[in-house]
């Protein structure tokens, strides 16, 4: 048994936090015969060993010893076929949950596969994917992809307990304004690999606890796949901007728009999305040019994300060798984006009204 690097630390600032710790797993091992129960809980005998040496603790582990499909040599009959525990069913969830009294509006599930997103969606939670283990590739259709997606564990955890404080601010401004006769439009820019998502997530989760109904539309659903584009394509050209001022007045109109859907991991036209907006509620743009100049006579606050260079640099490589790119595509990628991308988005900088992630943040909000 090996731990994650910054999985102990994830539980132990869970814990820190004053969060339940509960760890929700699939072991069918058990009914193919390749493991007995006795094994499967020595390994989490050990594994709650190994966290409480690193001053972490899971307040309680539930596991499924079953498998769907018959047909493996040594396997245990009664323990194959359909079961309510096995995810992405969500038994084990409501387990949990009515064991532990458990608050599903502030809790969240944090995984590294399709299995994990469905049991979340399927109790209403928020859901987390991790770039570890299965990679949160895979996902088959019917099951929604995750909230956001983060590096590791530990990334998805700071995240969790720490949040974005800075979207508060504007939480409060836009559930303290007039209403008005269409929904309001937040724009959250900035380069790539900064957390656009991550914070136009969170501004989402606040003014949700404010009763302020929000739909998150994210503009990578219009990015051209990757065989569609030029060889020399600008960031303008590969993410469609040129279509979003028309998009943003048919969402505040009141119509379902249609993107065609958009893989991040292997670069492909993903699955059809459609985005119809609350009539008066909020409706966030996440995109590097969410506030370029064509959509700014629309936008009622402009939300610019910012990172330094080389923490951009460095989770751009990540994402990308999670793609499975070699190093020499990294680089030229990397080179692409300091001279033509990133002067194009950070235009959109001076007319922010609340930057986040930069140490003289300006809030106009």
């Amino acid at each position: 048994l090996c731990l994650i690097d910054g999985a102990a630390e994830a539980v132990r600032r869970t814990n820190d936090a004053g969060f339940l710790a509960v760890l929700v797993t699939n072991q069918p091992q058990v009914a193919k015969g390749f493991a007995s129960r006795e094994v499967i809980e020595s390994i989490h005998a050990r594994l709650e060993t190994d966290l409480g040496r690193a001053g972490a603790k899971l307040d309680r582990i539930y596991w499924c010893p079953h498998h769907p499909e018959a047909g493996h040599e040594d396997e245990v009959t009664e323990l194959k076929g359909a079961c309510e525990c096995r995810k992405p069913t969500p038994g084990l969830l409501v387990r949990a949950a009515t064991d532990l009294n458990v608050d599903l509006g502030r809790s969240c599930i944090i995984g590294d596969s399709w299995r994990d997103f469905g049991a979340g969606r399927s109790m209403g939670v928020a859901v987390y994917g991790v770039r570890t283990g299965e990679g949160s590739r895979l996902l088959p259709p019917g099951i929604e992809p995750p909230d956001l997606i983060f590096d590791d564990v530990n990334e998805a955890t700071a995240f969790v307990v720490h949040g974005v404080p800075e979207v508060e601010i504007l939480a409060t401004r836009l559930a303290q304004d007039a209403p008005s006769q269409r929904p309001k439009l937040v724009a959250v820019s900035g380069i790539s690999r900064t957390g656009k998502s991550t914070v136009a997530h969170a501004l989402r989760t606040a003014l949700g606890r404010k009763g302020i109904e929000t739909l998150h539309v994210r503009l990578d659903d219009w990015i051209v796949p990757r065989k569609e584009r030029a060889p020399e394509s600008t960031v303008a050209e590969r993410t469609q901007s040129a279509s979003m001022p028309e998009i943003a007045r048919r969402l505040l109109g009141g119509e379902t728009v249609e993107a065609p859907g958009y893989d991040p991991h292997d670069r492909r036209g993903g699955r059809i999305v459609r985005y119809t907006a609350p009539s008066r509620g909020v409706v966030i743009l996440d995109g590097v040019l969410a506030g370029s100049s064509g959509l700014q006579h629309l936008i009622d606050a402009l939300v610019y994300v910012e990172a330094a260079d080389e923490i951009v640099e460095a989770r751009t490589r990540a994402f990308y060798r999670w793609k499975g790119c070699p190093a020499g595509e990294i680089a030229a990628t990397l080179r692409r984006r300091r001279s033509e991308e990133w002067p194009a988005v950070r235009k959109q900088r001076t007319g922010a009204d609340l930057i986040v992630g930069s140490s003289d943040a300006s809030r106009r909000v």
